[in-house]
């Protein structure tokens, strides 16, 4: 859907753990695009600041969806309001 631009941007340039492969003239994303993409993902540097990352967001998830966590208290204050109405 529409989100889409706005979830790619934030996986390349928010979050830093992905590429966003780029489609031709045509539309299309052609298997040298995604062989770039994987390589720039999978090898040196790069690769390793992207996995640092998502092991890092990855955490900071579990974190949040954890006993006292902010997703957990957010939803716990969300449903005590909602049922005392």
């Amino acid at each position: 859907g529409s989100d889409l631009p706005t979830i790619a941007w934030d996986v390349e340039e928010a979050c830093r753990v992905g590429v966003r492969a780029r489609a031709d003239g045509e539309g299309v994303v052609r298997k040298e695009e995604v062989a770039r993409c994987v390589a720039r993902v999978m090898d040196g540097e790069t690769g390793m600041e992207f996995r640092t990352n998502a092991a890092r967001w990855s955490a900071m998830a579990r974190a949040a969806m954890s006993q006292g966590g902010s997703s957990d208290t957010n939803i716990s204050e969300f449903l005590t309001k909602l049922c005392s109405k």
